[in-house]
């Protein structure tokens, strides 16, 4: 059986061999094999230059283990899936929006509950962005589209440590929750906004620290 995954090159492959009537037909084709619409989240690891010339590849091959053992269950327990981890890079979509923003903050939440204090594996800080779109999406394998690439530059180029930037898209699907506080922003040409768990009992008894480690 052909995997999901060589059907979607050999789809492409097979657009750039045809003709411009026929490209039409074979695109339209794969966005219907492929193309949904989700909440894509990108989460990227902070500091591995630094932390390899400091520490050695292993110690932060070991954090990204441990990034992934803790990222991993909340997921899923937020009705994420998982597209795939990459490098010191989560990639996950969702077909809710509020689900991604309240999986991002318990992200966030339960690294800082974990920790230690000590320069150790469990010292893991990510930044993390949202956006929503149509994408075409291989599921496990990877994914496309304006959606991933917004994403990316919210999580990657304009979150800082411990935060997470939200599209405009997500901000308008999310609406007024009293668990969020948000702070709309417009940078890098992008209108987003940074979302962060408003410090209320309902907000706190909900974030509390995992429950996936004894």
């Amino acid at each position: 059986m052909i995997s999901a995954l060589s059907d979607f090159y050999a789809r492409i492959d097979a657009c750039n061999l045809a003709s411009p009537n026929e490209q039409t037909v074979l695109e339209a084709d794969l966005w219907a094999r492929f193309g949904t619409d989700k909440t894509v989240l990108i989460l990227d690891m902070a500091g591995f230059t630094v932390k390899v010339q400091k520490h050695g590849l292993l110690f932060f091959l070991r954090k990204i283990r441990y990034m992934q053992s803790v990222v991993a269950p909340l997921l899923a327990e937020w009705r994420g899936e998982l597209v795939k981890f990459e490098a010191d890079n989560a990639y996950a979509v969702f077909d809710q929006p509020l689900d991604a923003v309240h999986c991002a903050l318990r992200i966030h939440h339960s690294f800082q509950y974990l920790a230690d204090g000590l320069p150790d594996v469990d010292n893991v800080v990510v930044s993390i962005g949202l956006a929503q779109g149509p994408i075409l999406l291989i599921p496990g394998h990877d994914f496309f589209g304006d959606a991933v690439n917004v994403a990316s530059r919210l999580g990657e180029d304009i979150a800082g440590h411990r935060e997470t930037y939200v599209s405009a898209e997500v901000l308008t699907a999310i609406g007024e929750d009293p668990g969020i506080a948000i702070e709309r922003i417009n940078v890098l040409g992008l209108a987003a906004g940074k979302v962060s768990l408003r410090a209320t009992p309902q907000a706190l008894s909900s974030q509390r620290g995992p429950c996936f480690f004894s």
